[in-house]
This record gives structure tokens, C-alpha cells and sequence, in this order.
């Protein structure tokens, strides 16, 4: 079984990507990430902002009203079939996630690929979000390895 850790943005906190993309300054960061499957999202707005935000309007967990005046307010479509205007408004709630990083096995990788991903994200103004403690990890105060690494 994997462990998997999410960079991500933190909500309505834009950040401004470097000059060579997520990918690269992860890559160029530490090369202990070679010992690491990572994904990167793609961050062009698409459908998927959409039936995201269709699920939440439709849930009631959020009003078509609210997002109506966060597009009025930024100045975006009001319509909840924009997906530039789903992604911001998505992103201005729970941030963006820019990459799903899957631990190596051993602990000793681990602990290093840990301290250089919870400097990656402290750095850069990021969040770490761990599924499996179901939170983000407290980059103040991280420990040596994840929450509920084994």
C-alpha cells in the first residue's frame, strides 16, 4: 500500500507558479523526488471545474448566489458552465492541487523525500495535505515522517 501526500495551494491564496512550472522547481528542488511517482495536475481550467461545481450547487453545500458574486466580484462569467469561472471559484475554496506525490517504501527515503517536500511547500507558500490523517501537516511542526506513515 502507498502513501500519498498532495501539494497543494492553500484557498483563496493565489500563488504565483514558477517561471519553469511546479514540475521543474519540484525537480530541480530534490533529487530524492527521482525515488517518487508523482503526478502533476494540469492547472488549464476544464469540465472537470464544472461537474465539480455543479455537484456542490446541487448538494446545497454551496449557492449558486455565492459563486454569482465571486465572479461579479473578480470579474468573471457568472456562469457555473465557465470553466474558468468554476476553477477560480473551486480554487478560491479549497485551493488547487498541483501534484499527488506516492512515498517511496522504505522509511529512510521516506524521512528524507518527507523533510525536503515540507521545505518545498513552507518555501513556496504551499500546503501538504495528507489523505490519510485526512488534514494538512503542520509544516511548523511536521515530525519525521507523515502522521500515519505505517
Amino acid at each position: 500500500m502507498s502513501y500519498d501526500l498532495f501539494l497543494q495551494t492553500y484557498p483563496a491564496s493565489p500563488v504565483t507558479e514558477p517561471q519553469a512550472g511546479w514540475a521543474r522547481a519540484l525537480q530541480a528542488h530534490s533529487q530524492l523526488m527521482a525515488s517518487c511517482e508523482i503526478t502533476f495536475f494540469d492547472s488549464e481550467p476544464d469540465e472537470l471545474a464544472v461537474d465539480e461545481l455543479e455537484d456542490l450547487i446541487d448538494s446545497g453545500e454551496d449557492a449558486i448566489e455565492v459563486f454569482e458574486e465571486f465572479c461579479e466580484s473578480h470579474g468573471l462569467p457568472a456562469d457555473p458552465m465557465d470553466p474558468r469561472s468554476a476553477a477560480a471559484y473551486l480554487e478560491s475554496q479549497d485551493g488547487r492541487a498541483l501534484a499527488s506525490i506516492q512515498l517511496p517504501q522504505s522509511e529512510s527515503s521516506v524521512r528524507s523525500v518527507y523533510a525536503s517536500l515540507v521545505l518545498f511547500a513552507a518555501t513556496n507558500g504551499l500546503r501538504l495535505l495528507d489523505p490519510q490523517a485526512g488534514s494538512d501537516i503542520d509544516l511548523a511542526n511536521p515530525g519525521d515522517l507523515p502522521p500515519h506513515w505505517r
